[in-house]
């Protein structure tokens, strides 16, 4: 990919008037008290491009400002700078109409400042010639200017001159600027280092910049994360909360993400994508007698898993959670420690879950929970009612932060935990009720 925007460089412009030249920049300065002539140049200083040849016009004038047409000669003086020109007399000029004294200044492969000494008729003078590189040209783009999320690529890049050959001194982790047009999809570093940040395209810019001239050079680079393919889970059914494990082939942790019936759990299912080939969710609490497990991104999903939903022996979860309707107290969860899911909604905002201490003990109550609600709570009640007022511990966990957390130390009796939710929408909870030594 050879991309070039050199093409600043100021060209004199000749106009025959008489035998005069107009538009001709003075170089040297005016003439001295000592002078009868003087060396003038269109142009005064040169911008040219390796491998492309400039026009330099030139002529004497002598105390009165008329030309003395002597004849010029031109050589380069490399004392000034290593810049590579060569200079020859110019083919375009007519002879008929004006006469020597033009030249044709053509870029070497040496990017860099030289000097070009001029003398005619007694006269002397310098021309500062800047050469610069034509073009850019990216190497070790990507095949098929793709990389997949995550993957790496070392950019480098060739100066040229206008025929396509290597112009110097040069080295592209240090003399290029480099820069994405979009850093969530692709990151460079100051060595042209990409880095596949998601998917999407975007395109790198590489940049040389010497006397005022930039160039340019780009390439556009697409981003993929291809779908992985999955294999099998360690069960065909599971009780809610379960950890299931998925194995399969492709896997990219970071990029994807394990999706139940297409969508992408909250982390309370703690899903993981652990390794390339592997992947655990906890079975979801919630209504669903059959989830469809998939790992993979938007668009991109691999083939579907189904796992089957099962209700255990205390599991009081199900699609209808039986025994715990509305206002209804869920079972006692025993004695402590204990682990506890359900579900609230419109149907079910309340559940009541009662627990006895035999002794006066500390513990602390972790409630955690998504889905769609916008808050829920929990209280400590000692009396059985829905008396928001009154807690054996205030209200230690309703803070409306997720999770809530808490720690009490109570007397021994019976107790009650409600958890809430305020707007009715539906949303799963654990909750966790763990003795402090």
């Amino acid at each position: 990919m050879r991309v070039g925007l050199v093409r600043n460089v100021a060209l004199g412009l000749v106009a025959l008037v008489g035998l005069g030249l107009v538009g001709c920049d003075d170089k040297p300065t005016d003439f001295g008290s000592s002078d009868t002539v003087r060396i003038t140049t269109n142009p005064s200083t040169m911008t040219v491009p390796a491998g492309v040849t400039t026009l330099l016009e030139t002529r004497t004038e002598n105390q009165g400002a008329e030309p003395t047409w002597e004849e010029i000669t031109a050589s380069v003086d490399g004392s000034c700078g290593a810049g590579a020109i060569v200079v020859a007399e110019a083919a375009s000029y007519e002879p008929s109409l004006q006469p020597p004294g033009q030249f044709d200044i053509t870029g070497g492969n040496t990017w860099g400042v030289t000097c070009i000494q001029l003398s005619g008729g007694g006269a002397d003078a310098t021309v500062d010639v800047m050469v610069v590189a034509d073009s850019l040209e990216l190497t070790n783009t990507p095949p098929d200017d793709e990389l997949i999320v995550f993957q790496q690529v070392q950019l480098g890049a060739n100066l040229l001159a206008d025929d396509g050959s290597a112009v110097g001194p040069f080295d592209p982790t240090t003399d290029i600027t480099w820069t994405s047009d979009d850093g969530d999809v692709l990151s460079v570093d100051d060595t042209g280092l990409v880095t596949a940040e998601g998917a999407g395209s975007a395109t790198i810019t590489a940049t040389w910049s010497e006397f005022g001239v930039d160039v340019t050079a780009e390439t556009t680079i697409t981003v993929v994360v291809p779908p992985p393919v999955l294999t099998s889970t360690d069960a065909a059914s599971a009780d809610a909360l379960q950890l299931i494990t998925i194995t399969g082939t492709g896997f990219i942790p970071g990029a994807h993400a394990v999706l139940l019936n297409g969508l992408e759990p909250d982390a309370f299912y703690e899903a993981t994508v652990v390794n390339s080939t592997t992947a655990t969710v906890l079975m979801p609490g919630g209504p669903a007698e059959d989830i469809d497990i998939t790992v993979g991104v938007a668009g991109g999903e691999s083939n579907a898993l189904t796992v089957s939903r099962t209700c255990g022996a205390s599991d009081e979860t199900c699609a209808t959670e039986p025994g715990n309707e509305s206002g209804a107290g869920a079972p006692d969860v025993g004695a402590l420690p204990v682990s506890f899911a359900g579900f609230v909604d419109g149907a079910d905002p309340n559940d009541v879950l009662a627990f006895s201490l035999a002794a006066e003990t500390t513990f602390t109550l972790n409630l955690d929970w998504t889905g769609n609600s916008g808050d829920l709570d929990l209280v400590f009640n000692t009396t059985g009612e829905a008396n928001y007022n009154e807690g054996a511990c205030g209200y230690p966990a309703a803070t409306g932060a997720q999770p809530e957390t808490g720690e009490c130390t109570l007397p021994a009796g019976d107790y009650f935990v409600w958890v809430t939710s305020y707007d009715q929408e539906l949303a799963f909870y654990q909750l966790d009720l763990v003795e402090v030594p």
